[in-house]
C-alpha cells in the first residue's frame, strides 16, 4: 500500500514538474511584438524573425504592424512586449526596462536618395517617415517633407511632389530592382552605417538570451532577395 501511494505521489509530482515547465515556457514567450507597419524592411526583418521565434519555441508570439512613433508608445504603455528592431539611439525614447539582443540582426546602410535630374533637387525637398528616429534626427532643423509610410513617400517622390528620401540602401536597391522608382534616384550622401538591435521587455531577458545565441551572420543574408 505505502509502495503504491509513493508511486502515485511520484507520478503526481512529475505530472505537476511538466506543466509548471510548459507554463514557464509559455511565459517566457512575449505576446505581441511590434514592427514598423508598411515599411519594407521591416517587413522582411519580421517575416525572418518570426521563423526564429519558432525555432525557440514561441511559435505563438504575434507581430503586429504599428507606425513608427506608435511602436515605442505601445511598448512604454506596456501594450507589446517589444519590437522587432530599432537603432541603439531610440533606446532614449523607452520609459520601460528593456534588453537588447547581444548581437545586431544586421548592419543597416542609409542614405540620402535624389532625383537624378539637379533641378528637381532644387526646387523641392527631401522625404523622410515620421517615427523613424534616425531620420527625424537627420532632418531636423532642415526643409523636409515628411510621411506617414515609406510606401507615401515612395509614391510622393514618383509623383514628382519630393526631391528625394531618405531610406535604408537595401530597400531602395530593392525598389529599383522591382522598377518601382520613377525614374531611378542616385545615392547622393550616406547618412550612416549602424547596427540594427532587437528589443523586448525586461523580464523577457532568457528568451532573449536564446534568441541571440542563435543569431549569425547568416541569419538576416537573405533578407535583400525577399524584399
Amino acid at each position: 500500500m505505502e509502495k503504491s501511494r509513493g508511486f502515485h505521489f511520484l507520478v503526481f509530482a512529475c505530472m505537476l514538474s511538466l506543466t509548471a515547465n510548459a507554463w514557464a515556457v509559455e511565459v517566457d514567450c512575449p505576446k505581441q511584438v511590434a514592427f514598423i507597419s508598411k515599411d519594407t524592411l521591416s517587413i522582411g526583418t519580421t517575416e525572418i524573425l518570426k521563423e526564429i521565434y519558432a525555432a525557440q519555441g514561441c511559435p505563438q508570439t504575434e507581430f503586429v504592424g504599428l507606425p513608427g512613433r506608435r511602436g515605442i508608445q505601445s511598448f512604454n504603455h506596456g501594450k507589446v512586449d517589444g519590437e522587432v528592431f530599432r537603432l541603439k539611439q531610440a533606446e532614449a525614447l523607452y520609459e520601460r526596462e528593456f534588453v537588447r539582443s547581444s548581437k545586431p540582426l544586421f548592419i543597416l546602410k542609409s542614405s540620402l536618395w535624389q532625383h537624378p535630374e539637379v533641378s528637381q533637387e532644387r526646387r523641392r525637398p527631401p522625404g523622410y517617415i515620421l517615427g523613424v528616429v534616425w531620420m527625424e534626427s537627420h532632418m531636423k532643423g532642415q526643409n523636409g517633407k515628411a510621411f506617414h509610410s515609406a510606401e507615401e513617400m515612395y509614391a510622393a517622390y514618383n509623383s514628382g511632389l519630393i526631391s528625394g528620401f531618405l531610406a535604408a540602401d537595401i530597400s531602395v536597391a530593392a525598389k529599383i530592382k522591382q522598377g518601382n522608382l520613377t525614374p531611378a534616384p542616385k545615392l547622393e550622401k550616406t547618412i550612416h552605417e549602424v547596427p540594427l538591435f532587437h528589443y523586448l521587455a525586461k523580464e523577457f531577458a532568457p528568451f532573449m538570451e536564446r534568441l541571440s545565441q542563435s543569431l549569425s551572420d547568416e541569419s538576416f543574408k537573405g533578407l535583400a532577395e525577399g524584399l
